[in-house]
């Protein structure tokens, strides 16, 4: 039966590969002797150069944990249990004991740990040890070493990447915003970024059933064109917001000056303008009129 290892580094599960596929990645080192490995039937992960064996590891490949004596932490990332190893009696301090999320990968000798912990095979959340310490330190500090540059800002970070990408996102809609502004004027941009209805009403609208169409300049002048019987006609007067949702508009027509009141609201390309009783101050539901923005 081909024996299938589940590979985890830096928390990120790997593989499975198949037992023969893994010795020769190890070989290549794009495995490394310190990753996490475990298999079916295992009773826990542990160092891949444990998994497979003596024969299996490198020259430099650091000798495989002994068993028991390594305090396992609680949660991921967390110290280990307070206290020294078990088997800490009469250990040698060059001789540097490594949990990694709670599972014993060393001891190495100070020197190797150092070489392992400057190629970026131990890393600064690994936790160490060794004899006459009183409790358990970040391995950087236990060795006395700064982070190398690798560990802290290595090219490919997930982190980094997601930051590229938002970074080019903003741009990317910016980009469109910028061009939509140029090629279709301020009232897309405005209905885009949700402006004020003083801004969104700007423009010319149809109605929708065809009578005529009305147009609102910035200004504050409104033209409406309709038709009185099968003559078409148009009318100039003017319009304010009075609040944030309502319209004053004032025509001159026939010698006689027509005021109205209306409450004003955009759905989509959509403006429905309701007419304001003078005499109730409520909305006219028979005074309603709808237009579509026009081409």
């Amino acid at each position: 039966m081909v024996m299938n290892i589940h590979i985890t580094r830096n928390g990120e599960q790997h593989g499975p590969y198949p037992e023969e596929s893994a010795r020769q990645m190890l070989e290549a080192g794009q495995l490394l002797p310190a990753d996490l490995a475990w298999h079916e039937g295992a009773d826990g992960w542990k160092p891949l150069s444990e998994v497979l064996g003596a024969a299996a590891q490198p020259p430099a490949t650091p000798p495989s944990p002994p068993a028991g004596g390594i305090p396992k932490r609680t949660m991921a990332g967390a110290a280990p249990a307070e206290g020294k190893p078990e088997d800490s009696e009469g250990g040698n301090p060059d001789q540097i004991r490594v949990t990694r999320k709670g599972e014993p990968i060393g001891p190495y000798s100070r020197e190797k740990a150092k070489e392992y912990f400057t190629s970026g095979q131990l890393l600064p959340t690994d936790w160490g040890w060794h004899d006459g310490m009183d409790d358990w330190k970040p391995i950087n500090e236990v060795l006395g070493m700064a982070a190398p540059a690798q560990n802290t800002a290595a090219a490919g970070k997930p982190g980094k990447g997601k930051k590229v990408a938002m970074i080019a996102g903003i741009v990317v809609l910016l980009s469109g915003l910028i061009f939509a502004g140029i090629t279709y004027g301020p009232d897309l941009v405005a209905k885009i970024s949700g402006g004020s209805l003083e801004k969104r009403i700007i423009g010319t609208w149809k109605d929708v059933e065809d009578r005529g169409t009305v147009e609102f300049l910035e200004d504050g002048t409104v033209k409406l064109g309709t038709k009185i019987a099968v003559k078409s006609v148009e009318m100039e007067g003017s319009y304010k917001f009075i609040s944030k949702d309502r319209i004053k508009t004032k025509f001159n027509f026939m010698g006689k000056t027509k005021e109205d009141e209306q409450l004003v609201s955009i759905e989509g390309d959509t403006l429905t303008l309701t007419t304001i009783d003078p005499d109730t101050g409520k909305e006219d539901p028979t005074d309603v009129d709808k237009f579509k923005r026009a081409e």
